[in-house]
């Protein structure tokens, strides 16, 4: 999928908050922000959607007209809005090409039912021996790549349902590891609103654990 996304995926994507440094909920916000990616994806030429809801930014993908209206009409704040290199507009309409080439490269593959609990993009659990392989096999290569990926949810979800110890951040990187702690604090856990209570909790817990630092990465480890 990656080889495919890299030969035939079109557009781009460009990140921007809807928090503050303080990472305190703002939904007036992130819904002023919706609706000019609603005003902009109207415009004849233009294409514009969200492409993920991640933590307390958006992750907006288009085609250059559209990302460009969008990048002009938002006021700088520090680096933002951040136009993501060697990105296409991933988790969009603009991607149905690459869906389409996917399924027919993987046609043959076997599925099978997960080992433990995974959440998708849309906030659904996928249970073992209790999950649709078809239903399954259609989101992975059909809706997980045209259509928006709620990373916050997913995140709540897991905290919600399953309410664990420790969150591990796989990678890339450590990148996500801010956005899975904006996520947290968008739905209350464990009581924090804000930044600061997020990072109160992490001392105390060490509550979240980026593998690509190698402090976190040796609590994992153990």
């Amino acid at each position: 999928m990656g080889r495919l996304m890299e030969d035939h995926g079109v557009g781009g994507q460009t990140v921007y908050p809807f928090v503050a440094d303080d990472w305190q909920s703002n939904e007036v916000e992130k819904q002023r922000l919706l609706n000019l990616i609603s005003d902009i994806a109207s415009k004849p030429q233009h294409q514009l959607s969200l492409s993920i809801d991640l933590g307390g930014m958006l992750v907006v993908a288009g085609d250059i007209a559209g990302l460009a209206a969008f990048e002009k009409a938002v006021p700088q704040k520090g680096v933002f809005p951040l136009r993501l290199k060697n990105h296409a507009a991933f988790h969009t309409h603009m991607q149905q090409k690459v869906a389409q080439l996917g399924r027919q490269a993987l046609a043959d593959i076997d599925w099978s039912a997960p080992n433990v609990p995974i959440i998708d993009g849309t906030g659904k659990i996928w249970w073992p021996d209790m999950s649709d392989l078809q239903a399954l096999a259609a989101y992975t290569l059909g809706d997980q790549i045209c259509e928006t990926y709620n990373f916050t949810k997913a995140v709540q979800v897991a905290a919600k349902e399953f309410a664990p110890d420790l969150f591990v951040v796989a990678g890339p990187g450590t990148t996500l590891g801010g956005a899975v702690a904006q996520s947290l604090v968008g739905c209350g856990w464990l009581g924090m609103r804000d930044r600061d209570n997020f990072l109160q909790l992490q001392a105390e817990t060490g509550l979240l654990s980026a593998m690509g630092r190698d402090d976190q990465r040796r609590k994992v480890d153990k």
